[in-house]
């Protein structure tokens, strides 16, 4: 359940980008993407269930707000270990989905162009920079009053084409 949300997501990313405006930056990121979505479902990694791990911590990122608003990536990922411990997920996948929680403000910051928080983020392994990218832009892009699609689109393809 939680990877069909993911694939929603994913799928309503996609077909946002379908135009020929976006042009290489949307080729490059999705062939990328899909590179390592690949590897990891061809067992090369291991992280073979990245996505499933993503929509998880898609569905639970925000969590953390209903503690408090402020500082909710941190809360969230305290409380998110908490869940992925009772619910028995393997060590790894319970540190890539506290990563994630953890860390989804960040990847926002770097998509508003913050120039530490870009740096930040190449310095990442492939498989967590493409699924905090997936998740951030899931993120943005369920929030309609803060920017159209088009403009949350092109700002993540504009990360994307950045930390490549």
């Amino acid at each position: 359940m939680e990877s069909q949300h993911l694939f929603l997501a994913y799928s309503a990313f996609d077909d946002s980008l379908r135009t020929d405006k976006y042009g290489k930056r949307w080729t490059k990121f999705c062939a990328k993407a899909k590179e390592v979505l690949v590897n990891v479902r061809m067992g090369v990694s291991r992280y073979r269930n990245l996505l499933n791990m993503t929509g998880f911590a898609l569905l639970l990122h925000d969590i953390g707000k209903a503690i408090k608003e402020d500082s909710h990536d941190i809360l969230g990922a305290r409380l998110v270990g908490k869940i992925t411990e009772q619910l028995s997920f393997f060590p790894n996948e319970r540190w890539i989905i506290y990563w994630l929680v953890r860390y989804h403000m960040r990847v926002h910051e770097a998509a508003h162009g913050d120039e530490k928080a870009i740096q930040w983020l190449k310095r990442k392994r492939d498989v967590l920079r493409y699924a905090a990218i997936l998740l951030a832009a899931s993120d943005a892009l369920g929030h309609p009053e803060s920017s159209s699609p088009e403009e949350v689109t092109a700002r993540f393809l504009d990360l994307a084409s950045a930390v490549i």
